[in-house]
């Protein structure tokens, strides 16, 4: 007879595990049944209440901006001030960071369903994928790009009402001005966005470690402990 004090893993060594480590966050079990059953199974979005909060707000956020962006490029061509003209730019800069945000969310509503059976046995496997990491540089880049651009609209409009004056030069030199800070607010976003997914850098940002021919050591780590393990592994 089987304890009642433990749990069966149901692979190929008919391994049991005590009955506490099941559903405790780590993979005892090759067969990870332990951390994938109905009490305790995970996805990429856990509750109901996330999976209609991501599709809600992908929707809104996709739709609203989307028009946003229509009206500014209909718009475009036609103010008659630098003022307008930077209001509308950075406007629309921030529109296309929400809706990158909006296309994120639906994207990972999409893969939270495509994924619902697959994600909970191999969902070390998909963290540390290309999908993930896309998932990642999207949504930061979104929030950053309308961030940086909502501190420039702010700083403009600040100095705008200081000055008590509007900025009416439509000049080449002016234009070129905007448009270097635009691009700069752009490209800050697109780095600080990249940076944690580029190789030299990403052991910074590297808070577990995990094996594909090790699959039951996982643990959270230092970079230290990284790096050591690493060396140690490749020796």
């Amino acid at each position: 007879a089987v304890c009642d004090n433990k749990f069966s893993c149901k692979d190929k060594t008919r391994s049991y595990i005590p009955l506490s480590m099941k559903c405790d966050g780590s993979f005892e079990c090759q067969s990870r049944v332990d951390e994938c059953n109905e009490e305790c199974w995970k996805r990429i979005l856990d509750e109901p209440w996330m999976r209609v909060g991501a599709f809600i707000i992908g929707v809104t956020a996709t739709l609203i901006n989307s028009f946003s962006i229509a009206v500014f490029l209909k718009k475009l061509g036609k103010s008659a001030s630098l003022s307008s003209i930077t209001n509308d730019c950075t406007v629309a800069l921030i529109s296309l960071g929400d809706l990158i945000v909006g296309v994120y969310m639906l994207m990972l509503f999409v893969t939270d369903v495509i994924t619902q059976r697959s994600y909970c046995p191999g969902r070390y496997q998909w963290l540390g994928s290309w999908e993930c990491n896309m998932f990642g540089v999207m949504s930061t880049f979104g929030t950053i790009l309308s961030l940086l651009a909502m501190t420039f609209l702010s700083l403009f409009r600040i100095i705008s009402l200081k000055t008590m004056m509007i900025f009416s030069d439509v000049s080449t030199a002016n234009i070129l001005k905007l448009v270097g800070v635009l691009v700069f607010v752009v490209g800050w976003s697109v780095v600080l966005a990249v940076i944690p997914v580029v190789g030299y850098f990403e052991d910074y940002f590297v808070n577990g470690l995990y094996f594909e021919h090790n699959p039951l050591y996982v643990d959270v780590i230092t970079r230290d402990i990284f790096n050591a393990t690493l060396k140690t592994w490749n020796a």
